[in-house]
């Protein structure tokens, strides 16, 4: 059984490769044109966003050094189908923040505009619904220009790699945080006893 030391580094080595994601993906957006509009937050607002336990362990770890991972804080997880990090505006739903911004899991670092190879091999570039129409001409270039964006495989797996059992199978985002946050209270509570 790990030690929650393990798991620390560990964390330390996703969020390294999460800086990295970010900063590629940042910039080819840029290079795009293609901007998420301010307090965009379309994709938070589908519930079936999916991540591994994996991902959620910067997220776990934050908030257990901060006192806030509690029993009660991961039962009130489940009183929405929605991402337990997203703080929606009231006035909008597809509008509002998260909460957990820096330690977000790889989909949100790497959704909006990305690269992804078709069965044959072949490029392609997944675009949000918001962007294909606020950027219609953008998009159409970017569609022929499909090689030169970074693929989401590429960096799911070199988050995937660091510790295989963690990282292979996906969850809806709500259980595989509450998976990784079981693991990490019971690691927890057995080292301080």
């Amino acid at each position: 059984m790990p030690i929650l030391r393990e798991y620390r580094v560990l964390a330390a080595k996703i969020r390294q490769e999460y800086v990295e994601m970010a900063q590629v993906f940042s910039e080819y957006q840029q290079a795009t044109g293609l901007h998420c509009p301010k307090s965009c937050a379309r994709c938070c607002s589908n519930p079936d966003i999916e991540a591994t336990p994996l991902e959620m362990l910067p997220m776990v770890m934050d908030l257990l050094d901060s006192n806030k991972l509690t029993s009660e804080f991961i039962e009130a997880i489940d009183q929405s189908p929605l991402c337990f990090a997203y703080s929606m505006d009231q006035n909008n739903p597809l509008m509002g923040q998260c909460l957990q911004y820096k330690n977000r899991p790889s989909i949100c670092r790497m959704f909006g505009v990305a690269g992804y190879k078709l069965k044959d091999g072949s490029p392609s570039v997944s675009v949000c619904k918001t962007l294909k129409e606020n950027y219609p001409e953008e998009y159409l270039k970017l569609k022929n220009e499909a090689n030169n964006a970074p693929l989401m495989v590429k960096w799911s797996t070199k988050i995937r790699v660091l510790d295989p059992d963690l990282g292979f199978k996906y969850y809806q985002i709500n259980q595989a945080f509450k998976l990784m946050a079981q693991k990490v209270m019971l690691l927890n509570e057995y080292e301080q006893t």
